[in-house]
């Protein structure tokens, strides 16, 4: 049987809390692209998608999903009154700008940190699905993704049908550096190995927010050095005191949206609390991109929360606001406290980071 897929746009801070709790739960994100800091997209399964929306992971970023693949996508409602002629008129345009226009694009790299880097890159420079094939050079792309991509060699890139195909090598791990190593922020040294260069502290110093680790040294400089930052923050537990349910009461509007239209739409309604959830589903082809925006509002009541339920709510995001910067975290503590009648949920992050 097909499975059913859902493409998703996530918005918000700290993706990669969103990732790893992805890892943790053993679910495969497919066609993930990093689109900016606090933007990503991606293809799920219908079940991943209903596991990760039960848990409340998407209850911290903003999200717009559609169905693009399986049973439920090929057995969409076609619009019953398009006549004939324009049936035929509408796929001829479709294959003519499907002839002149990238549809897919696939990268091969050793490792996923390559292949997100040239996605990026290909997003932020207008390389993007839909371009024109005029408006690309494979010759000047390979050198830009050359120059431009850390840690990547031998790029080669080809048009193969209307796929855009990028494929490149991992180039040597043993880098000379040409400039000082310098502390991003208040750090602690974890660990410090210079081969070339000259070591200004040692292994458990603490440095301060941009003073130079390593020093260039006969004009060359090779080090290896870890360093242990810390993050806190602090929140309320009173902010979340209150808790929302559905109530069952929902209602539902619809629209259909040309390419150059707005689908971000926020129809009128009627209820004081609710909760709202788009879904764009193409209504035609895969080509012609008529899309159907349906967006559901569903009635909320508001209750009151359990103290212990609101205090693990504070901690998860307390949580979330120290490691957001971190791509790993190494040690997460908590402690409560009372200031002005007010409990708080303090939240120390520390993290070992390479230089």
């Amino acid at each position: 049987m097909i499975k059913t897929k859902i493409y998703v746009v996530l918005q918000g801070l700290n993706q990669n809390y969103f990732l790893d709790c992805c890892n943790k739960n053993g679910i495969v994100i497919r066609n993930y692209l990093r689109h900016s800091k606090s933007k990503s997209s991606f293809i799920l399964l219908a079940s991943d998608y209903e596991a990760i929306k039960k848990q409340g992971i998407f209850s911290y970023y903003k999200v717009n999903s559609k169905i693009v693949g399986g049973i439920k996508y090929y057995l969409l409602k076609i619009p019953q009154k398009i006549g004939l002629f324009a049936g035929v008129f509408v796929s001829a345009m479709s294959i003519f700008l499907a002839s002149q226009r990238v549809l897919k694009i696939t990268i091969i790299a050793p490792n996923n940190t390559l292949v997100t880097a040239i996605q990026n890159y290909l997003a932020e420079n207008g390389y993007g699905v839909g371009c024109e094939w005029k408006e690309i050079s494979t010759t000047a792309l390979e050198t830009e993704l050359f120059a431009n991509i850390k840690d990547s060699n031998d790029v080669t890139v080809k048009k193969i049908g209307s796929t855009l195909s990028v494929l490149t090598s991992e180039a040597t791990k043993t880098k000379k550096r040409e400039s000082q190593i310098i502390a991003p922020e208040d750090c602690t040294i974890e660990y410090i190995e210079v081969a070339k260069g000259k070591a200004m502290f040692k292994k458990g110093d603490i440095v301060k927010r941009g003073e130079v680790i390593v020093d260039l040294l006969d004009g060359e400089l090779v080090a290896n050095v870890q360093v242990r930052i810390y993050h806190q923050s602090s929140v309320s537990i009173s902010q979340f005191s209150q808790k929302t349910a559905r109530t069952g009461e929902s209602v539902k509007k619809t629209k259909l949206v040309w390419p150059w239209q707005n689908i971000d739409y926020d129809f009128n309604c009627s209820y004081e609390k609710y909760e709202k959830e788009t879904t764009i589903t193409p209504i035609s082809s895969v080509i012609l991109p008529i899309k159907r925006v349906t967006v559901t509002y569903y009635k909320l009541q508001i209750g009151t929360e359990t103290e212990d339920n609101a205090t693990e709510k504070a901690k998860q995001k307390a949580q979330f606001l120290a490691t957001k910067e971190f791509n790993k975290t190494d040690r997460i503590t908590f402690e409560i406290r009372q200031q002005n009648g007010q409990k708080f949920v303090d939240c120390f992050a520390e993290s070992v980071i390479l230089l």
